[in-house]
């Protein structure tokens, strides 16, 4: 359990340092660690808990640094994900709880950007 755990709050802490280094400008010093924390994403699988926020460090390296294909892309599976997440719960009051939570509301918000 030990391993998995570090798996992830690792994936976190991929995905936090890309959105400071966007945060600072950097977007260049963002991606890899956008890119590295979406790889540790797809190798441990989904989970509800946390899988918001690498998806929407990725999109938002890619949108600072003016690609606007991958940007798209990127967007577009950030949304993807959300959306198959919030499937999972049943309850309209907890999906409604879930898309208001800070990385989910800020997904949903760059997705007016791509429509």
């Amino acid at each position: 359990m030990l391993a998995f755990s570090g798996t992830v709050e690792f994936r976190e802490r991929l995905a936090l340092e890309a959105l400071a280094m966007v945060e600072q400008g950097r977007a260049d010093l963002a991606l890899p660690s956008a890119h590295t924390a979406m790889a540790v994403l797809e190798r441990i699988g989904g989970l509800l808990q946390g899988e918001s926020l690498p998806p929407l460090a990725l999109a938002l390296a890619l949108s600072a640094t003016d690609d606007v294909a991958e940007e798209r892309w990127a967007i577009a599976d950030a949304i993807a994900r959300l959306k198959r997440r919030a499937t999972r719960l049943h309850d309209p009051g907890w999906i409604a709880q879930f898309r208001a939570l800070p990385d989910n509301t800020r997904t949903l918000a760059l997705a007016k950007r791509i429509r």
